[in-house]
């Protein structure tokens, strides 16, 4: 499961149940960046006891790593030869993300440590990053030598070679987000305009999940049939689906001025 961000230290949340209700969240607030870190640390990412992300804020100088539960617990995973990296999610032990050699930004997997790395970078791409993993799947995007900012969705199984374009026939550029359960989520840009996507497992199953109401929208997670991300109507609104734009849930809060839904998990 990929959360977009929790920057700089990450925030437990814990809900104390009751026998009649559940009691009001009770909050951790525990600092993972490293003291000698200049530029602090970024978490994506966590699963069970286990939290992913970088460490440095410049995108010639961050270290992707991982933490378990403590500064002091932190593990570099910038792979041997690798410039800079960022780890983006992790899911059932996998954690996949991305890491620069000599200037060409590839996507990869570790399990819990630097040497770990397995490079998932496609044949001829010149830029590839994984975004979000559920422990065997891989998902996130391309470019090529044809169009460097042309980025095109796509999934992995573990291995380059396994590459496998979501990326739609009515899309100029897509990206996926998100993977759960053999469905992939993420956004296409058709006409102009990002359109929230489903896939499931290939370009043709591709399905646009904006609500007729909305102008724009894009999906961030998946989980269990569920999808959440962000529609544009007159604002940002953070957005559930059911698999189909006419099982659309507006989970905007009154009178906020805008909202994204960024991960689901469990009941929520």
């Amino acid at each position: 499961m990929r959360w977009n961000s929790f920057a700089v230290l990450l925030v437990f949340v814990l809900a104390v149940v009751g026998f009649s209700r559940i009691a009001p969240a009770q909050w951790e607030v525990i600092y993972l960046a490293p003291e000698e870190s200049e530029y602090g640390a970024y978490g994506w990412s966590l699963f069970d006891d286990v939290q992913v992300g970088h460490v440095g804020d410049h995108s010639d100088s961050r270290h992707a790593c991982y933490w378990t539960g403590s500064a002091a617990s932190i593990v570099d995973l910038n792979p041997s030869g690798g410039d800079y990296s960022a780890a983006e999610c992790i899911s059932n032990g996998q954690i996949c993300g991305w890491a620069s050699f000599s200037g060409t930004i590839k996507a990869g997997t570790w399990t819990t440590s630097a040497t770990s790395w397995v490079s998932l970078h496609p044949t001829g791409a010149t830029e590839s990053k994984a975004l979000s993993t559920d422990g065997t799947y891989q998902v996130g995007y391309r470019t090529d030598d044809t169009n460097e900012l042309e980025w095109r969705a796509g999934m992995w199984s573990g291995t380059s070679s396994s590459w496998t374009s979501l990326h739609p026939s009515s899309a100029s550029r897509s990206i996926a987000y998100g993977v759960d359960s053999g469905e992939q989520v993420g956004v296409a840009i058709v006409d102009g305009d990002p359109h929230a996507a489903l896939w499931s497992g290939s370009a043709s199953s591709f399905q646009d999940l904006t609500p007729s109401v909305a102008s724009s929208a894009q999906c961030f997670d998946v989980r269990d049939g569920r999808q959440v991300g962000v529609v544009y109507i007159e604002t940002d609104r953070a957005a559930l689906w059911y698999g189909s734009p006419s099982l659309f849930v507006d989970l905007h809060p009154t009178g906020e001025s805008g909202s994204q839904a960024l991960a689901v998990f469990g009941r929520y």
